[in-house]
C-alpha cells in the first residue's frame, strides 16, 4: 500500500494489520492512532512500515489508546520524527499513556532523536532489534515494563546516543545485547529504578549510568571495551540528589575507566564500595557523553 497522506485512525477505533502487509509512506505521511493497534505479522509474513523515498518518513503514534496495543514482526524502517498539526514528537514510534506488547520485531535506520518512546504507559518488549539508529534507540518517561532478549546494534550515529535511557521509570532489562553504542548503553536518570541481568555490553562510551536520584541493579553481565567507563554514578540535576549502581557478577574488560563514581553517589561491585571523586559533569556532557541529536 502506498500511503500518501498521514494515516489517522480516530478514537473508538482499533487499527489491525494483518501478515504480510507492505506500507510505504510518503515523506509527510505520518501514522497517528488515538485507539490501540494490533500489527500481527508472522517469522515468513512481517507487517513492514517503510519509506516511500529516500528522504524517510516522520513514524507512528498511539495516544492514548484506552487499551492494549501489540506489535509482533514488525519491520519499521527510516523513521525520522512526528510531526503533525504544528506539533512534534521526538520519536519515531511513540506510545503516549498507551500500553503496549511488542515482540520478535526489527526497527532500522531511526534519524529521529528516539527510535522508540514510551511515555506514561506499561510496556512489554521481547526480541527487539533496535539496529543504526542516528542518536538514542529507546527512550522511556515516566514509563514501566520489561525487555527480554534482543540487541541494540550500532547505536548514536550522529555523534551521541543511548541505547536504553529511562526518565522517572521502572524497568527490568534481561539478556539483551549491545554492541557499538556511541554514549550510554544503560542510561538511568530522574528517579528511575533499573534492575538488569545477564547483559552483554561490547564496544560503547559507557557500559551503565546511573544519575539523579536513580537505582540500577546489575547482574550477571559483561561491559567489553568501553571507551570511557564501565559503570558509572553522578547527578546531573541537583534537585534529584545522588544515585547508586549495585553491580553481581558483573566482569568489565578493557574499560578506559573502569568505575567513576562522584562524591556523594554509589557504586558497589560485589558488594565492596569503589572509591569517589569530584566529577566535573558539565564537563563530560561538553566533550564526552554527547547529546546526539538531543537539544
Amino acid at each position: 500500500w502506498e500511503v500518501e497522506q498521514p494515516l489517522i485512525v480516530p478514537r473508538g477505533y482499533r487499527l489491525y494489520i494483518g501478515a504480510g502487509t507492505q506500507l510505504n509512506f510518503a515523506p509527510g505521511a505520518a501514522l497517528s492512532a488515538n485507539g490501540p493497534v494490533e500489527f500481527a505479522g508472522s517469522e515468513a509474513a512481517p507487517v513492514e512500515l517503510l519509506a516511500a523515498t529516500d528522504a524517510g518518513w516522520p513514524g507512528m503514534v498511539v495516544m492514548e489508546a484506552g487499551a492494549e496495543s501489540s506489535l509482533t514482526h514488525v519491520i519499521v524502517r527510516d523513521t525520522t520524527s512526528v510531526v503533525l498539526e504544528g506539533w512534534t514528537l521526538t520519536g519515531g514510534v511513540n506510545f503516549y499513556a498507551s500500553d503496549v506488547i511488542l515482540a520478535d520485531s526489527l526497527f532500522v535506520n531511526s534519524r529521529g532523536e528516539d527510535a522508540l518512546n514510551i511515555i506514561q504507559s506499561k510496556f512489554a518488549i521481547t526480541n527487539l532489534e533496535i539496529r543504526g539508529t542516528a542518536s538514542d534507540a529507546f527512550d522511556a518517561d515516566f514509563a514501566s515494563g520489561s525487555i527480554d532478549g534482543g540487541a541494540f546494534v550500532d547505536i548514536g550515529k550522529a555523534g551521541g546516543g543511548d541505547a536504553i535511557d529511562v526518565s522517572g521509570s521502572q524497568i527490568e532489562v534481561r539478556g539483551t545485547r549491545f554492541e557499538n553504542v556511541s554514549d550510554k548503553a544503560l542510561s538511568v536518570g530522574e528517579r528511575s529504578s533499573m534492575q538488569a541481568e545477564m547483559v552483554i555490553i561490547k564496544s560503547t562510551g559507557t557500559g551503565a549510568a546511573a544519575k539523579d536520584g536513580s537505582e540500577l541493579s546489575l547482574s550477571d553481565s559483561v561491559i567489553d571495551n568501553a571507551s570511557f567507563a564501565g559503570l558509572t554514578a553522578y547527578i546531573k540535576k541537583p534537585e534529584y540528589g545522588p544515585a547508586r549502581i549495585e553491580a553481581q557478577g558483573v566482569r568489565i574488560v578493557a574499560a578506559e575507566t573502569p568505575v567513576l563514581v562522584q562524591t556523594g553517589s554509589r557504586v558497589a561491585l560485589d558488594g565492596v564500595a569503589a572509591d569517589t571523586e569530584d566529577v566535573d559533569v558539565d564537563a563530560l556532557y561538553e566533550t564526552i557523553m554527547k547529546p546526539g541529536l538531543r537539544k
